[in-house]
């Protein structure tokens, strides 16, 4: 019996697009060769671990940055709520008519604020 011939194309990493890809073995037959010889191309593909790719990292860090953007509204909103709220104690607590209407002016602008804050 003849020993068998074994010869190496390549080796190394197989990437698409910056993705491992799937690992495995395939064979087939060596075009030119008769199906009942015993040439055979192999193929081999790495299976270790995948890193996460960078288009995944992005995805991360955008849906971060978004948790953290919701959240910088929502104390900016509160935050405006109570400047509005204090404004309008303060307004009662007064007997100065035209001190009251200052308050209120202001009051209403921060209101105004918090509109357009909501509405971004």
């Amino acid at each position: 019996m003849e020993p068998l011939r074994v010869g190496i194309i390549g080796c190394g990493r197989t990437r698409t697009s910056g993705q491992a890809t799937g690992a495995g073995i395939s064979h087939r037959h060596a075009e030119g060769y008769k199906a009942s010889s015993d040439v055979r191309i192999v193929a081999l593909a790495d299976i270790g671990d995948r890193a996460p790719t960078d288009q995944e990292k992005l995805e991360q860090q955008l849906a971060a940055k978004d948790i953290l953007l919701r959240e910088l509204q929502h104390r900016v909103k509160n935050n405006l709520q109570m400047i509005s709220a204090l404004l309008y104690l303060h307004g009662k607590s007064l007997d100065d008519t035209p001190a009251q209407a200052a308050l209120m002016e202001s009051q209403n602008r921060v209101q105004s604020m918090a509109i357009i804050h909501q509405n971004l």
